[in-house]
């Protein structure tokens, strides 16, 4: 089989770009962008840039892609949000505080 490589390349970045916007959907969406965004993650069919599609593409496995993704946006909208590593330091060095006998 004989694969055109420019247009493979042209759809990994086109894939990777639709899956950088649902994860930006996941952090910042509001309204009708989440529930949507959620939907086509979840949807197992392999139509035209699906999700399945998309990780395929990209040469990832699409459910650890889609826990990964549902695992983001509980700690990102929850108290278990650790996208900053100065939080994270913070969080550190807080709990040294508590724990260090006074």
């Amino acid at each position: 089989m004989i694969v055109d490589t420019e247009k493979h390349g042209a759809l990994q970045r086109l894939a990777g770009t639709v899956l950088i916007q649902a994860r930006k959907d996941f952090d910042t969406g509001s309204g009708a962008k989440r529930p949507e965004g959620e939907d086509w993650v979840r949807n197992r069919t392999k139509g035209q840039m699906s999700f399945e599609l998309c990780c395929q593409l990209l040469e990832l496995d699409p459910d650890y892609t889609r826990k990964r993704l549902f695992r983001h946006q509980v700690e990102y909208s929850g108290t278990l949000r650790r996208s900053s590593p100065h939080r994270t330091k913070k969080a550190k060095l807080a709990r040294q505080e508590e724990a260090t006998p006074k």
